[in-house]
């Protein structure tokens, strides 16, 4: 799986998503048909209203449910409360942009016909304004769903292209990298099983994560402000007259 990918799905997974990464849509043409991947979709991710990472703790008897841990979701994903939240994603280690293909209606009903809670109005429609606006709502059964096309990268967003909604990879990085550095006492002995989230635990094991950064943000400032401090007075004027 590509290094970046890996890192955005660990990231969905810390946040309550269940996600798939680099699937390809199919396309078939002509007849005979003849088949061509049309293009590999990063990652499809969905989150339900209530969806948590939780890590739960002995229950010693009335009140337990406030003991266990839950991992806050980050406000980044801007989630809407009583709603199932979609991501069509890419992911890129440059400037973020969007495939062609994923505003192909062909390639968007495909790929979110995996998810279909049997909605109010034709999948066609809710792929339509998709892939004008880059986002849609809808209902399945009396429950709010919103799909949205997004790409995570670094930069500027790409020019080209209709609307669809950014998330800077390094803000990624640094969620995971707090997490691992906020509940250090629970991960001291956990195995991910992902060569991500396990790489982000070693490095904070070793002093290397989110302890280091902060260290080096905050000597910075301090370099930053000593430096300010020691040019006020070497101005014209400002030193000491003979």
């Amino acid at each position: 799986m590509d290094t970046a990918v890996a890192l955005v799905g660990a990231y969905l997974r810390f946040n309550g998503y269940i996600s798939l990464p680099e699937q390809p849509i199919l396309v078939g043409e002509g007849r005979p048909w003849r088949y061509h991947t049309a293009t590999d979709l990063d990652l499809l991710a969905v989150r339900f209203p209530r969806a948590a990472v939780v890590v739960p703790r002995e229950r010693p008897g009335a009140g337990w449910e406030d003991a266990d841990l839950e991992i806050a979701v980050d406000p980044m994903l801007d989630l809407h409360d009583d709603t199932v939240d979609v991501l069509v994603a890419e992911v890129k280690e440059g400037r973020p942009r969007l495939n062609d293909a994923l505003r192909e209606p062909t390639v968007l009903l495909a790929a979110l016909r995996r998810l279909d809670a049997g909605f109010d109005e034709p999948l066609g429609r809710i792929v339509d304004r998709l892939s004008r606006q880059g986002e849609a709502v809808c209902e399945a059964g009396g429950q709010r769903w919103r799909f949205r096309l997004v790409a995570f990268g670094d930069g500027d967003r790409a020019p080209e292209g209709g609307p669809f909604r950014v998330f800077p990879l390094r803000d990624v990085a640094l969620y995971l990298i707090r997490c691992m550095a906020e509940h250090h006492q629970v991960w001291r002995d956990a195995q991910f099983g992902d060569a991500v989230l396990d790489l982000l635990h070693l490095l904070d094991k070793l002093g290397l994560g989110y302890r280091r950064i902060h260290g080096q943000e905050k000597a910075a400032e301090a370099a930053l402000e000593s430096g300010s401090g020691s040019m006020k007075g070497s101005g014209p004027g400002g030193g000491k007259g003979r």
